[in-house]
């Protein structure tokens, strides 16, 4: 699995429940999901890269949570919404802006 699309928290979160993962998927697009999972118990992440989008896409057009569109492949709106906290608790939107300030500044 590649790193930073959610399956490791996934994996820590189902071993901490006594549950090991037994099937991965890679799907092609978001919307594909739904079908693929539909009457099964299996469960879905969506990659950092894809909530980051989505989170970015919410802010830069002031678009409510719940109306992003998943046709989009950003995942659910309360996806995105969800991982804005974890990722300031854990430090990541500071980190972000220090490489594109210091990108951004390099520019100058």
């Amino acid at each position: 699995m590649a790193a930073g699309t959610g399956h490791g928290q996934v994996d820590d979160w189902l071993k901490r429940r006594g549950v090991q993962r037994r099937v991965r998927l890679t799907v092609p697009h978001f919307m594909s999901v739904g079908y693929i999972l539909q009457r099964t118990d299996l469960i879905a992440t969506v990659s950092d890269r894809a909530a980051l989008n989505g989170i970015l896409f919410v802010m830069k057009t002031g678009m409510r949570w719940n109306h992003l569109p998943t046709r989009l492949g950003f995942g659910s709106g309360v996806t995105c919404w969800r991982r804005l906290p974890d990722w300031q608790e854990a430090g990541v939107w500071g980190r972000l802006y220090e490489l594109c300030g210091s990108k951004h500044h390099d520019l100058g």
